[in-house]
Parts: C-alpha cells; sequence; structure tokens
C-alpha cells in the first residue's frame, strides 16, 4: 500500500499513512456521484413528473454497512423535503412530489429539484447530485373533446321530441 493509501478494513475506508516507527490508520469515508433525471422534462400540467437520482459509489465501497439515503427538495422549500431510502440494488432513489406532498405543478412554470446523497452511518461523504438544482419545465396540456349524440345527428333525425343523448368525451 503507497504512501497515505486507502486500504478497506471490514467494510471501512482507511488512509495509510508511515512513519519511522509506526504505521497510523485514519478513517475516511467512501465518495460517490450523483446523478438527477427527471421522468419527463419538459412535463405537461396534470401529470405526475417523477424524480430519480442514480448514485455510484466509490469502486470498492459496498452499502453493506451503510445507511444511504437521498434528500429531494423541491423548489428550495423546507416544507417540500422528501428523504428517501436509496434502493442499494440499483443505487436509486425517487422522489413524485405530486404524490407524496398532493400538488399539481401548474402550466408554464418551472420548477427546481436538488438531490442530496449521504449516509446515515457515516460511511460514504455526502454529495450533491448533478445538475444542481434541475429545472422541470411544466408546458400546458392539450385536451381533446369530442361530442356525439344517441341518435346520431343526421338530415333526417333525431326529430323534434325524440329523446337525445348527448356525450362529450374529453382525453388529455
Amino acid at each position: 500500500i503507497p504512501q497515505d493509501g486507502p486500504v478497506i478494513i471490514n467494510g471501512q475506508k482507511f488512509l495509510v499513512h508511515y512513519f519511522s516507527d509506526s504505521v497510523v490508520l485514519t478513517r475516511t469515508r467512501f465518495t460517490a456521484s450523483a446523478a438527477l433525471t427527471s421522468s419527463a422534462n419538459p412535463s405537461v400540467y396534470g401529470r405526475d413528473v417523477t424524480f430519480t437520482a442514480t448514485i455510484t459509489p466509490e469502486v470498492g465501497s459496498s452499502y453493506t454497512s451503510a445507511n444511504p439515503v437521498v434528500t429531494f427538495v423541491l423548489d428550495g422549500n423546507p416544507l417540500f423535503t422528501q428523504v428517501v431510502s436509496l434502493n442499494t440494488t440499483n443505487s436509486t432513489a425517487a422522489f413524485t412530489p405530486q404524490s407524496t406532498f398532493g400538488i399539481i405543478f401548474g402550466p408554464n412554470t418551472t420548477h427546481t429539484i436538488t438531490a442530496t446523497f449521504s449516509d446515515l452511518n457515516d460511511v460514504f461523504a455526502p454529495t450533491t447530485a448533478t445538475p444542481n438544482p434541475l429545472t422541470q419545465t411544466v408546458n400546458k396540456n392539450t385536451v381533446f373533446i369530442t361530442v356525439s349524440s344517441l341518435p346520431a345527428v343526421t338530415a333526417t333525425g333525431p326529430v323534434y321530441g325524440q329523446a337525445t343523448q348527448i356525450i362529450a368525451s374529453v382525453r388529455a
């Protein structure tokens, strides 16, 4: 092991420093990088958007003794903060603010989201996901309306006094 090189002992990372009469191990934390993505950007009014943080841990590290979480913050507002446990199988954490907080992203707006990876057991050093923040654009939603009748309207019908059902279908 080179001077100040890393060594992993029982899932913990140490730096090794040699002196003439001793060896000193200094515990340090593993590093990780984090990327933040949106399920749809731009999105449209009325549709949920899921933000996903993907963590890439340092080579040689393990989540075995860690308790990794991702803290998502919407629009810098502490009231819209959610701590999500990291799925250690695929190294992701997901957050859908609309369903979590019962909110709707209005049309023609933007929102910012940040995600910070941390470890409650202090095995990994905290890191902020990139981009920081991610800007979510919300556009108007297109609505299609179809109107029909029973019986169908023709040149000869329906006639005066005949019961007619009007049907309106709306879809996004």
